[in-house]
């Protein structure tokens, strides 16, 4: 029989969103009109939110340009074991705000910065579940301060950069555990678990307008590699102190924008997630003999984005979009009920309310699928019937000075 620690459900859940993600991340985030057009936003990338999509794009905002959105989540998370009852979540409503500043003051060079949440989100279940590798709870909170620089080097091309600092804080709470034999064997719960630190990456985009009618764009965010550190507590055994090593994989994106007629775009989008870089997660402490590693062999992930805007008059905007995944990227072997890794559908609807100084808009999105993952032996951690549901209620504000 295989014998696991805290690696099985702590690890994996730092990597995960919890907003049912296929693989690190929700694919579509970041800016009311980008979620509008369902993240088909990277060839669009025309407000202050383009220094997440596409730095590049900050180049087409001329003076001051302000924004600030806020996106509530709400949750639906089901799991229903093998000959087992269905497993709920708490349903919670779940705050993540961002901002971002663009600039044209330097002349040919456009500055900006971004803060957002990448992610931002969690699971929290009442009762132990009937497989008892789930935990009750876990959260990841990630922060990213994105300064921002971007230039026009030829008409119609615009290169731009970010320094991305990342912040990211994970909690585990309630967690069985069977400990190996070089930490006295039999079981303990992860009564709790918190872990955090600090990461830097960048990025790197590209926005090409060959013509008035259309825009081609690709943004690259670099690996992101980082040490957390923090403490646990085991019922039995008392508190220790933790180190893990976290991959941010590798994102890239890239899309076409057309306008057919003035008051219509049409966006394509490709996502690229390099989850294959993560092959293994390896926790630490001093207090253990050994480092802790589970092999993890997590597959790439590709999501294609569609969106439209139409402007059936000056001042309002009308958007809608649809995002599918293509794969999962977590392996059914260390998949678990707080995870939630599905290839999923995105269904996005959202309306602008645009001035010559300001714009407020609203969207909402929902992302939706389900998952098996079959009873193997001891070699799947979570088997069962996963089923999510998770909306997004996304207002954003922009003012121009």
């Amino acid at each position: 029989m295989k014998k696991y620690f805290v690696v099985p459900a702590v690890v994996v859940l730092m990597f995960s969103s919890q907003g049912w993600a296929s693989g690190i991340s929700k694919p579509v985030i970041i800016g009311a009109k980008a979620i509008g057009m369902g993240g088909a936003f990277t060839a669009v990338a025309d407000d202050p939110t383009a220094i997440f999509h596409n730095p590049a794009g900050i180049t087409q905002l001329k003076g001051h340009h302000f924004y600030l959105g806020m996106d509530s989540l709400l949750t639906k998370l089901d799991y229903t074991p093998p000959g087992g009852s269905t497993e709920s979540a708490k349903k919670e409503f779940l705050p993540v705000p961002n901002f971002a500043y663009t600039t044209d003051i330097a002349g040919p060079v456009h500055l900006g910065v971004g803060v957002y949440f990448p992610h931002g989100n969690g699971g929290k279940f009442d009762s132990a579940s009937a497989v008892v590798s789930n935990p009750l709870e876990g959260r990841i909170y990630s922060l990213e301060i994105a300064p921002t620089a971007a230039m026009e080097i030829v008409p119609g091309l615009s290169l731009g950069a970010s320094l991305r600092v990342v912040r990211i804080q994970t909690k585990l709470k309630g967690q069985l555990l069977i400990l190996p034999a070089g930490l006295g064997g039999g079981t303990d719960t992860l009564d709790d678990f918190n872990v955090k630190g600090w990461g830097v990456g960048a990025s790197a985009g590209l926005l090409a307008k060959p013509a008035d009618w259309i825009a081609i764009g690709a943004n690259y965010r670099s690996k992101v590699k980082t040490k957390l550190d923090g403490d646990g507590e085991l019922a039995a055994a008392g508190a220790f102190d933790a180190e893990f090593t976290q991959i941010l994989p590798t994102l890239v994106t890239a899309g076409v924008a057309v306008t057919p007629i003035d008051i219509l775009t049409i966006a394509l989008g490709y996502g690229f997630e390099h989850n294959s870089e993560i092959k293994e997660f390896v926790v630490s402490s001093p207090q253990f003999p050994t480092d802790l590693t589970l092999a993890q062999n997590w597959k790439d992930s590709h999501t294609i984005h569609v969106g439209v805007e139409a402007r059936p008059h000056d001042h309002i905007a009308i958007r809608a979009g649809y995002a599918r995944d293509f794969n999962e990227s977590i392996p059914d072997t260390v998949m678990n009920r707080i995870t939630g890794d599905i290839d999923a559908h995105e269904t996005s609807v959202g309306l602008g309310y645009i001035r010559e100084r300001y714009s407020i808009n609203g969207t909402w999105n929902a992302r939706f699928g389900k998952r098996d993952v079959p009873v193997d032996g001891t070699n799947n951690v979570g088997p069962g019937n996963y089923d999510g549901f998770v909306q997004s209620i996304t207002l954003g504000v922009g003012y121009t000075i």
